[in-house]
């Protein structure tokens, strides 16, 4: 569901590209042509700000995959899983937990994780090793 649809209850209305001629007002004809244009280049804008941020991301990636048998460490949200935390104040828990054993390979970034029985998280974790 969009959040247009969760705050309205509908769909939003579309917008439709001005034809060349379509109104007999030539004023209207160009203040549409105009507002074409606009749009036109925000897309265009907003495009360009996407593949620029998606660029300055993609520098600090890496595509990385273990094999079973490795020993992996795991990041875990330091607010909202609180299981193997092992220090009083979240703020000064370290972020990465383990190492911890990869039993199992389920997918390209799946894996099946031998974690302590005391801990509340699923044993099968998906990238962020």
């Amino acid at each position: 569901m969009t959040p247009f649809k969760a705050l309205y209850g509908r769909e939003p209305p579309t917008i439709v590209n001005y034809l060349e001629g379509s109104t007999a007002n030539d004023q209207v004809g160009k203040q549409l042509k105009e507002m074409d244009e606009i749009l036109w280049e925000l897309k265009d804008n907003l495009l360009r700000a996407q593949l620029r941020m998606k660029n300055q991301v993609d520098k600090h990636r890496r595509e990385v995959e273990f094999e079973e048998g490795s020993w992996v460490f795991v990041h875990l949200q330091p607010y909202k899983q609180l299981s193997l935390r092992l220090r009083r104040h979240q703020k000064l828990s370290p972020r990465f937990f383990g190492p911890y054993h990869i039993l199992k390979r389920i997918g390209r970034v799946a894996y099946k994780l031998d974690l302590p029985d005391l801990t509340h998280i699923h044993p099968v974790t998906i990238g962020d090793l």
